[in-house]
């Protein structure tokens, strides 16, 4: 036969289920809590390490820039008459947005009246080509003051290349150029390569 329970051992047993599920809600959100703690952790150790790599891809890109702007420097003004010769030259907007940045940007005023974009890369891959191309196609619109001069681009680079992307770029009529034993070289050579003056309608 069943024993029936009192009154006060049914309050009882709902006072220790109340404080069975407030030990659970607590315990759940001490855990919770330490979860949140080591997401944030996480997030910040993340955030710590893409600044280091985007550091160390700054200083590698700085490093490349630096070892083409003197060598490039020559050519531009030796093959392209400039007189002005600028490195990270950047648009802004008036609200100081950066609308486009030219690793190297050399033009030259009077009889030649050319402008020349350098890209400088560590090797050369088909989807740089295609940002560069848009580059040189927005260049225009971006410094009017220089819409009347022949706009030309030279995609240098200091690894390795694929001849069938370097052929893609002379094709678009870019200029490529690699480096040896620290001096660049336009790779220009080729009987059917026309520079493309991207200023031209």
């Amino acid at each position: 036969m069943e024993q029936e329970l009192s009154m006060s051992d049914i309050k009882q047993n709902f006072a220790e289920l109340g404080e069975y599920i407030r030990n659970i809600a607590q315990e759940s959100e001490r855990r919770s809590q330490e979860a949140d703690k080591r997401s944030k952790e996480v997030d910040k150790k993340i955030k710590e390490l893409g600044k280091q790599i985007g550091g160390l891809g700054d200083r590698f890109g700085s490093f490349t820039e630096g070892m083409a702007i003197n060598s490039m420097e020559k050519i531009l003004r030796r093959q392209f008459k400039a007189d002005h010769v600028v490195a990270r030259s950047k648009v802004y907007s008036k609200t100081d947005e950066i609308l486009a940045e030219y690793d190297i940007l050399a033009w030259c005023n009077g009889e030649h009246n050319n402008v020349v974009v350098v890209e400088v890369k560590s090797t050369l891959r088909q989807d740089y080509v295609i940002d560069f191309e848009k580059t040189l196609q927005e260049f225009k619109s971006l410094n009017p003051d220089m819409a009347n001069k022949n706009l030309y681009g030279i995609l240098a680079f200091v690894g390795n290349f694929d001849r069938k992307i370097e052929d893609i770029c002379q094709k678009k009529g870019i200029y490529t150029a690699t480096i040896h034993d620290e001096i660049f070289k336009l790779n220009a050579s080729k009987n059917a390569f026309q520079p493309k003056n991207f200023n031209e309608k």
